[in-house]
C-alpha cells in the first residue's frame, strides 16, 4: 500500500483544519445571536451541525480513496463502473415504488453524496481503516451514502 508523503498529510490536515475552523465560527455566529428556539428546533440545529461534520469527514474519506484506489483494487475502473451501475438501478427503482419514506430518504443520501462530488467520488473501496495517537479511524468517503441507497433498494431500509 502507497504511504502518504508529509506534504499530502499536510494537505490533509490543512483542508480539515481549514473546514473544521468554518465550522466553529458558524457555531460562534449562533450563539453570539442568542436566539431562543423550541426543542424541535433544536434537534433541527444539532442534526445540521453534525452533517457538517459528516460532510467533512466524508469529504477527506472520498479525497483519501479516490488518491489510492489504483493501489487498493485490481480493476478499479470495472469495479467502479459496476458499482455506478448499481447505484444508477437502485435509483431508478426507489424513485418508482413511489414509496415517499424511501424516496425522502434516497435524497438526503443523493444529498450527501453530491456534496462529496457525486458519481465521481465513488470508489470500489468501502474504506480504509487507520490508526493515529492510539485511535482507530475508518474514512468511508462515498461509501457511506452509496451503501446507505442500496440498502434501501435491497433491504427496503
Amino acid at each position: 500500500m502507497q504511504k502518504l508523503n508529509n506534504d499530502q498529510k499536510a494537505q490533509m490536515y490543512n483542508k480539515l483544519l481549514f473546514q473544521f475552523q468554518r465550522l466553529q465560527e458558524q457555531v460562534r455566529q449562533i450563539k453570539a445571536e442568542n436566539i431562543e428556539v423550541s426543542q424541535q428546533d433544536q434537534q433541527k440545529i444539532m442534526k445540521n451541525n453534525i452533517m457538517k461534520f459528516e460532510e467533512i469527514f466524508l469529504g477527506v474519506g472520498a479525497d483519501v480513496l479516490e488518491f489510492m484506489e489504483s493501489v487498493l483494487t485490481a480493476n478499479p475502473s470495472d469495479a467502479t463502473k459496476q458499482l455506478r451501475n448499481e447505484l444508477g438501478n437502485a435509483i431508478k427503482q426507489i424513485k418508482a415504488s413511489g414509496n415517499p419514506q424511501k424516496i425522502d430518504k434516497l435524497k438526503i443520501e443523493l444529498q450527501r453524496l453530491n456534496t462529496l462530488g457525486g458519481f465521481d467520488k465513488i470508489v470500489p473501496n468501502e474504506g480504509i481503516v487507520f490508526v493515529y495517537g492510539g485511535n482507530t479511524y475508518k474514512l468511508t468517503g462515498a461509501f457511506a451514502p452509496l451503501n446507505q441507497i442500496l440498502g434501501i433498494f435491497k433491504y427496503g431500509r
